[in-house]
């Protein structure tokens, strides 16, 4: 693991604001398992971080804004791939030659199955996101007076679609057919798996209001 921070901060007044920035790498190395050569990205290997925050302070308000960035977080890509074996019928045209039945379709691509790819050698999407917040502090009562801070923020401002990790599932729509398919079947009929990659996404655009009492 190495990394550099760098975090710069300036005030004027009742402003200020600051910018923060880390550069890193982490890696993994396995040498007892096969097939995995030499170093490695780990899973939270986010190559840059950066966040530009702005801060505006008064008597009772205080304002904020941050922009957030990072690099894409590291995943492993997964394929179709057919494994042979000795029951594994000869290659068909999948637009002739059609097997008649779904049985006989189904051994056909049973012996599909998922691969994967080099360890974390893919990237996602790199993140940006904008955060605004709003807070107001006031005293209630004299003899024993109580803070009360309300406030208001919105995460994400902007709703941009940013992506946590990937997973992966096969599809075979022919298992919806009919358990028998006439001899004739066209083909529009005729559907291979296929594999159906979902990104999980961070939050979008998300309101928060909190009120806070201290005593």
């Amino acid at each position: 693991m190495r990394g550099l921070d760098v975090w710069v901060k300036k005030k004027w007044g009742r402003y200020q604001n600051w910018i923060g920035y880390s550069l890193g790498k982490v890696t993994y190395n396995f040498p007892d398992i096969e097939g995995v050569d030499g170093d490695i990205p780990a899973p939270h290997d986010i190559r840059h971080i950066a966040n530009w925050t702005h801060v505006y302070s008064s008597t009772h308000w205080d304002l904020s804004t941050q922009f957030s960035f990072t690099s894409g977080r590291p995943y492993t890509a997964v394929f179709l791939k057919r494994f042979p074996s000795e029951n594994t019928p000869p290659p068909i045209n999948p637009l002739a030659n059609l097997p008649e039945n779904l049985t006989e379709l189904n051994n056909y691509h049973s012996n599909l199955g998922r691969e994967s790819g080099d360890l974390f050698s893919e990237n996602l999407p790199s993140t940006f996101r904008v955060d605004i917040a709003a807070n107001y502090t006031v005293l209630i009562g004299k003899v024993r007076p109580v803070k009360a801070k309300v406030g208001f923020s919105i995460f994400n401002l902007f709703n941009r679609d940013n992506y946590f990790d990937v997973s992966y599932n096969v599809e075979n729509p022919n298992e919806q057919l009919e358990d028998e398919m006439p001899s004739n079947v066209g083909e529009q009929a005729v559907q291979l798996p296929y594999l159906e990659e979902t990104r999980r996404k961070m939050l979008g655009f998300t309101p928060n209001v909190f009120i806070r009492l201290e005593w």
